[in-house]
């Protein structure tokens, strides 16, 4: 699934609630793929030894295991039992990053992570692919309701 997407998803877990944990759940679950979409921007700025660098920092230095960790259970879930238990504000924080690791789970059979990370374990296949042309579809038509829905929710209170 793509980041904005998880973005939405995000918003739509805590529609209901106050700003500040609607921001905390987008910002969750848009965050796991931050330093993943930061490092293709590289890609298409062409061939020089800055951008393949930069290329291999975000994608392969210290940043892709911290890539890897929020896409991990592993990581998440005790985060999240953690906030719950100690600082319960944050908890949209990470119920935005558990809702981003299992859209992963559930979209991705190319590029997958290890959702068990670091256990060294197969990651598991998506039962979908998000680069499939109807899923594409599917998602999109599924944004621009969103979107529409969030345009017509703003105008009404007018």
């Amino acid at each position: 699934m793509r980041t904005y997407t998880h973005g939405i998803i995000g918003y739509l877990l805590y529609v209901r609630s106050s700003r500040q944990q609607k921001l905390l759940a987008i910002i969750g679950a848009m965050i796991p793929d931050t330093f993943l979409v930061i490092g293709f921007i590289f890609d298409y700025l062409g061939n020089s030894a800055i951008v393949e660098s930069m290329h291999h920092f975000f994608h392969r230095s210290f940043l892709h295991i911290l890539t890897e960790a929020m896409h991990s259970f592993v990581f998440i879930i005790p985060l999240l039992i953690l906030a719950f238990l100690f600082h319960k504000k944050t908890i949209p924080f990470f119920v935005g990053m558990v809702s981003h690791a299992i859209l992963d789970l559930l979209t991705h059979q190319r590029w997958v992570y290890n959702h068990f990370y670091p256990l060294p374990l197969e990651p598991l296949t998506a039962i979908f692919s998000y680069t499939s042309i109807w899923f594409t579809l599917v998602e999109h038509i599924f944004v621009l309701i969103f979107i529409f829905w969030i345009v017509s929710k703003k105008f009404s209170k007018r």
